[in-house]
């Protein structure tokens, strides 16, 4: 048999030409499961979803393989249409530091290769991405980045050109090279150009380069600060800050905290309340999340503690301040409601007790932050708090039973209207009702009438008789007989009446000619409680079946084999009809409200 060479060829053919499709709907799960076969292409398809979890995808433990059958097609989708250039950067960002030495470097002579061509078609936002995550990849030595900073790339675009420019400048310092010279520490030290210095300490490839650069930077820190005692002790503070990235004061060094006036920050806290569970929730209004507040104080405390200019928190040690300042560790707060953390953040208590908030609302100086230096007060932080209109809230009956009598007392405050009820089983709430609240309603509820019972089920009807056989000669089956009607169903039971609502009897504490009064008027309610549903009708009984038809049979006659058909099959008979449904029940009567101007 002779076989044409292009038949041989075929399946090779195809299978260089197709490429695997994924599906629209791709999930984590079916990424880990094709990245076996295809685990850049399944990468960039998964980035490409909405909703993509770029922190769970990139990490190497996401895939079952990570050489270049990641790498390449991953790389490839830098810059696709259908893949976001910010989700790829972090992706990249968060993948690279997971790889094996052998993989980054893979992965970034895929990179290498690729750049050229971004160059080649003015794709400067590919190549501005491309850049970004050089810049912020580990510190690993490349060949083939070396190789590509050693190649002409030209471009027509001047953006292009410039960016270029930058990647070749970052490639230089990668390999130890300023300005076409070996990089030394004496040559970083007279550097005063803060940004190549920053790009030097990240990415220098030896340690005495990158300290350098570190040190250069305080040097200019303290050649620009104001502060004269920074000016004075510029060895003791060029020593500090290298080693430690802060000149932090001890305690002991310095003088009593001059007295200072409460400090009003700038923030608005609000809380959410919860009256059934007598708890509040603050959070900051700016925060669509709800979170507790955190709130960054270095902005906002000075410390007047003998210097020439007061004391501030420090800084993070990445930012190299030589300015003097206080550790966040060295103070401590007066307060439950808050804790200060190692970073200068104050994070607020995020659940607070209702009698707290109540407290709090009372004195009308929102959360008190008193700060401590050692044993002594040196500033007072007042944080001020807004209230949230609660749900309404009623004390409710039993079932059928009247509403429960209510007492209730309420004071006017800065921040709103401060309640405190007790029902007659002697439980207790309290909230804070801003005037601002609209629809509030809060008091007593009659329980909730008895439902009526459902009616009961109506009678199956019964099944028809059966047909007679037939027979020979000629006498065919009898028809069966008709199903029964089923019966109808019970009527539903009346629902019972709901309870009226109980007595309230509210002491509003603000004089004679009270403004809030026409509020109180209007949120207090004593409510009926609503009627029983009645009872759905019961179903009508199902129709009985029609009896089965008499059967046929064959007869033999004068030497002739004939059949007698068999009789037809009885009428089903007709469902009952659904019993009617009980009547809802009375809805309780609203109760007194009765309010006392004290």
């Amino acid at each position: 048999m002779r076989i044409s060479w292009p038949f041989l060829l075929l399946p090779l053919v195809l299978a260089v030409g197709c490429k695997h499709v994924f599906p629209e709907k791709y999930d984590l799960a079916a990424l880990r499961a094709d990245s076996k076969r295809w685990p850049g292409e399944a990468l960039a398809h998964y980035l490409s979803r909405h909703g993509a979890d770029v922190e769970a995808a990139c990490v190497a433990s996401s895939f079952a393989r990570t050489d270049s059958a990641l790498s390449e097609p991953f790389v490839a989708a830098l810059g696709a249409p259908n893949v976001p250039g910010k989700r790829w950067l972090a992706c990249a960002q968060r993948l690279l530091p997971t790889l094996a030495a052998e993989e980054r470097l893979e992965f970034v002579e895929a990179l290498a290769r690729a750049i050229p061509g971004f160059v080649e078609r003015g794709e400067l936002a590919s190549l501005q991405l491309a850049h970004q995550l050089l810049v912020s990849r580990p510190r690993d030595p490349s060949p083939a980045l070396q190789k590509l900073a050693a190649r002409d790339l030209p471009s027509p675009r001047a953006e292009v050109r410039a960016q270029v420019d930058e990647l070749r400048a970052l490639l230089e310092l990668e390999a130890g090279t300023l300005n076409g010279q070996p990089m030394t520490e004496q040559s970083v030290l007279k550097l005063e150009d803060e940004p190549l210095l920053e790009r030097i300490g990240a990415r220098a490839p030896q340690q005495q380069q990158r300290d350098a650069a570190r040190r250069a930077i305080v040097r200019l820190h303290i050649a620009k600060s104001t502060v004269r005692e920074v000016k004075a002790r510029a060895a003791e503070v060029e020593a500090a800050v290298f080693s430690t990235g802060r000149w932090a004061q001890p305690l002991a060094s310095l003088s009593a905290p001059a007295p200072q006036p409460p400090l009003v920050v700038p923030v608005d806290i609000r809380f959410s309340q919860d009256i059934a569970q007598q708890l509040a929730w603050p959070y900051l209004a700016s925060d669509e999340s709800k979170r507790a507040p955190e709130i960054d104080l270095r902005p906002h405390l000075r410390f007047h503690v003998g210097w020439s200019e007061p004391l501030a928190l420090c800084d993070a040690p990445e930012a190299l301040s030589v300015a003097p300042c206080l550790d966040a560790k060295d103070l401590t707060l007066g307060t439950g409601f808050a804790k200060l953390e190692a970073n200068g953040t104050l994070r607020v208590l995020g659940k607070w007790a209702m009698a707290d908030a109540i407290d709090l609302s009372r004195a009308g100086l929102g959360v008190v932050v008193p700060i401590k230096l050692g044993e002594r007060t040196s500033q007072i932080l007042q944080l001020p708090i807004t209230a949230q209109p609660p749900s309404s809230f009623c004390f409710e009956g039993a079932l059928t039973a009247p509403g429960p009598q209510v007492n209730a007392m309420v004071t006017p405050v800065t921040q709103g209207l401060l309640v405190e009820a007790v029902d007659e089983s002697a439980r207790r709430v309290q909230f804070v009702l801003p005037r601002a609240a609209v629809g509030f309603e809060f008091g007593s509820c009659g329980g909730q009438g008895r439902p009526g019972l459902a009616g009961s089920r109506g009678v199956n009807g019964s099944t028809g008789s059966q047909g007679s056989p037939a027979s020979c000669p000629s006498g065919t089956g009898g028809r069966g007989g008709n199903g029964g009607n089923g019966t109808a169903g019970g009527a539903g039971t009346d629902g019972g009446p709901g309870g009226n609502g109980g007595a309230i009897r509210v002491e509003l504490r603000c004089g004679t000619a009270c403004e809030d009064e026409p509020l109180i008027r209007m949120a207090f309610r004593s409510r009926g409680g609503r009627g029983g549903a009645g009872g759905p009708g019961g179903a009508g009984g199902s129709g009985g079946a029609g009896g089965a038809g008499g059967s046929g049979t064959s007869c033999y006659q004068n030497g002739k084999s004939t059949y007698a058909s068999g009789g037809s099959p009885g009428s089903r008979g007709a469902d009952g009809p659904r019993g009617a449904d009980g009547r809802p029940g009375k809805n309780g009567e609203d109760g007194p409200v009765q309010v006392l101007l004290r």
